[in-house]
């Protein structure tokens, strides 16, 4: 998949693409590299070029093979945002950082099955 960044791109735009190829990711933007665990995530209609200054019309291209950390490291040197890839399990969002070294594809799957629905029956057994 490719994503256009530009000054105009709002985080959900980034967002709202990649959730198509990656429904159970999602990109959270910081101001600051250094504080992504104390900060708080910025909102999602702050623009790109609110974050990082100018951000020329590029073609950002992401892979499912590609790893967190390298997608992490792509949006950092391609356009000084500091992002973390977080996934999904159930309702929470869980930054995926002691598991960079993952892939896309990977991360998502482990989204699907800790966001699957749990069903019991009376037939179920709780030990």
């Amino acid at each position: 998949m490719k994503v256009l960044l530009s000054n105009q791109t709002t985080i959900r735009d980034v967002n709202q693409e990649f959730s198509k190829e990656f429904p159970f990711l999602k990109i959270a933007f910081y101001r600051d590299r250094q504080r992504q665990g104390e900060e708080k995530q910025l909102p999602e209609h702050t623009r790109l070029d609110e974050i990082a200054g100018q951000v020329r019309p590029t073609l950002i291209e992401i892979r499912g093979s590609d790893t967190v950390a390298a997608i992490e490291k792509r949006f950092l040197e391609m356009f000084n945002l500091p992002v973390q890839v977080c996934r999904q399990a159930g309702t929470l969002w869980l930054e995926t950082s002691r598991s960079d070294n993952m892939s896309l594809a990977h991360q998502n799957a482990m989204g699907a099955t800790a966001s699957r629905p749990i069903s019991f029956n009376i037939h179920t057994l709780f030990l």
